[in-house]
């Protein structure tokens, strides 16, 4: 049986928005059978709202098809399903309770590389994220909250770890998909500003390295009105 566990960072930080149709849906869950395998979404059922412009079937240019599905059971108008697939090649990704949210937590397609496939979409009001799809299919698919900026072409993503979540202190990780390699830059100086993305100016992209820039609050400034610039790189 399909269960909605990629055992991998699924879509996660994300809360469920107030949904009118949850209870209209109590004694659909209790009763539905169905056949417990995926199915493409009925996009006449009413019951799905607004995400025709998201779950759009694609056919990328070097030839993997992404297919947006429900499972027909009790799940089908919680969990969204992820497949991609290119010829006997084919992965799964399960985005638990998306089907719940506001339509823009969809995932869509966004471009690829060699190596992966990109589809981004919201993980707050703010907030952007990125679910990568491994062209090798014996791994599995990672979802990248907070994203600070990403180059598909190095196959690099910045983003803010969970662990440095509604600290002052500003810290994020790159992590270089080719090879899954992370690495993280803790900022000497102070972000106030949520979400913490805001705080960084630029990223600077290259095969081998990437360069963070941030304009932050002095940490010596007990005033807390100086700003600094401040600058790292990464080398890969």
């Amino acid at each position: 049986m399909l269960s909605c566990n990629n055992k991998n960072e699924s879509v996660k930080n994300i809360k469920p928005t107030e949904n009118k149709n949850v209870d209209k849906n109590a004694e659909f869950k209790a009763t539905y059978k169905g056949s417990g395998k995926l199915v493409p979404i009925d996009l006449n059922d009413k019951k799905y709202i607004d995400i025709n412009f998201y779950c759009k079937d694609t056919l990328t240019k070097n030839g993997w098809k992404i297919e947006y599905l429900v499972k027909d059971d009790k799940t089908k108008y919680d969990d969204l399903y992820v497949r991609w697939s290119k010829g006997n090649k084919t992965g799964l990704f399960c985005c638990a309770s998306t089907l719940l949210m506001r339509s823009y937590f969809i995932p869509k397609y966004n471009g690829e590389n060699e190596s992966h496939i990109f589809l981004t979409h919201g993980c707050s009001t703010q907030g952007e994220a990125i679910l990568t799809l491994p062209k090798n299919t014996k791994q599995k698919g990672i979802d990248y909250s907070f994203v600070v900026d990403y180059d598909i072409k190095t196959g690099k993503i910045g983003y803010i770890p969970e662990r440095s979540y509604s600290l002052n202190e500003l810290e994020v990780e790159v992590v270089n998909l080719k090879n899954g390699i992370k690495k993280p830059i803790l900022f000497k100086n102070i972000c106030l500003v949520t979400p913490e993305e805001s705080c960084i100016d630029k990223m600077m992209f290259e095969k081998n390295r990437v360069e963070i820039t941030a304009t932050l609050i002095d940490k010596n400034d007990k005033m807390r009105e100086k700003t600094i610039v401040e600058k790292h790189t990464l080398e890969f």
